[in-house]
This record gives structure tokens, sequence and C-alpha cells, in this order.
């Protein structure tokens, strides 16, 4: 068996310019791209209980939810008793914008909980290179792809996530990885294994 990942389409988004100004630049924010409770009202509800207790030692933390709005989020907000002001949801925005609003980010999440999902959001983690967060359920595939990183941390409950929260803020960690491996998950670079493989059985 050989895997050929989807990767992240490094042609359109070397293209992306960095923002001119952080928009929140007093902020340590937490951003989420796409889906956030969707999958699971009950990881959403987790979530939120967790980073309503981290910002009692941290009162300058954001959640920017870049997508469009999802009542099963606000179900978790309500639930939680987190801070809606501490909440901010963007609506649909470009997919170029929405990396820009990555690349100016603390740390990136993903929340699910299917077993062999993956979603396309992973990969655009990776090019940004910026410390991620899986929050859900142990031995999914992206439980086992997130902890490759140095600094990729598979959370399983709330404890984990202000573990994980607290260290990526209080080391100042500013990445993801600071070797090549971030390269290998371009599309360019699985295009390239895909001939590869061809040509090998050709």
């Amino acid at each position: 068996f050989e895997v050929v990942a989807n990767g992240y389409d490094d042609e359109q988004l070397n293209r992306v310019k960095s923002l001119k100004d952080n928009p929140y630049p007093d902020k340590f924010v937490i951003t989420v791209f796409g889906k956030l409770a969707y999958y699971s009202v009950d990881y959403g509800v987790k979530f939120f209980k967790a980073l309503k207790a981290l910002s009692e030692n941290y009162p300058d933390l954001l959640v920017l939810h870049v997508g469009l709005p999802e009542k099963e989020t606000e179900k978790a907000i309500e639930k939680s008793g987190f801070d809606r002001k501490k909440y901010i949801n963007t609506g649909f925005i470009q997919y170029t914008e929405g990396i820009q609003l990555l690349n100016e980010s603390n740390v990136n999440v993903i929340i699910d909980v299917r077993k062999g999902a993956m979603g396309t959001k992973f990969y655009d983690y990776v090019y940004v290179n910026k410390p991620i967060i899986y929050f859900g359920k142990k031995n999914t595939q992206l439980d086992t792809m997130v902890q490759q990183f140095e600094n990729g941390f598979s959370c399983y409950g709330e404890a984990d996530l202000i573990k994980a929260v607290t260290k990526i803020k209080e080391n100042q960690l500013t990445s993801l990885t600071e070797n090549s491996q971030v390269e290998q998950y371009s599309r360019r670079y699985q295009n390239k294994r895909y001939i590869q493989l061809m040509e090998s059985l050709l």
C-alpha cells in the first residue's frame, strides 16, 4: 500500500500575502478553521469549558472561528458558560483570507471525533506552521498525524487541553516544527511521489 496525501495547495498558498496588521494584536488567538462543534457538541462543550478555565489566568485569550456560523457551536458556548465576548465568528470568507488569519494565530485547533476522516484543514494548519491542537478521540487518523510534530498536541479531555494551551503560551511556542517536515505535506511533493510510484510500476 502507498498513500499519496491530498496535501496543501502550495501553488496557491505561496501567493498568499501576510496581513499588514494583526487584527488582534493584544490577544492570544486560538483559531478553528472550518467546523468547530459541528462533529461533536459534547467535545465543543469540553473545549469551551477548558478555555473558560484558562481565561481566569489568561484574560487575553480569544477564540477565532473562521468559517460559517454553527448552531452546534452556539449550543456548546451556551452550555459551557464561556464568555461570548471572547469568541469571534468571521462568517464565510475567501479561503486565502482564512489562511491569512491562520498566519496571525497563536495556535490552530481541530475538533473531530471521526475515526478515519482527515478533512483538508490539517494540511492548511501544517502549511502555516503554527502549533496544532487536536481535540477528540484517541487513535484516530488525526490523532496520529498531529503527534508526528514536536509542537503538535493531541488532547482527549479538558485537562489535556488546558495543559497544552498553557505549555504553548508559557513556553512561547510559535511553530509546529523547526525542520523541513512541512514541505512533505505540499501537493507538489505528494504529486512527485505519485509520479515516482507510477514510473516504478511501469
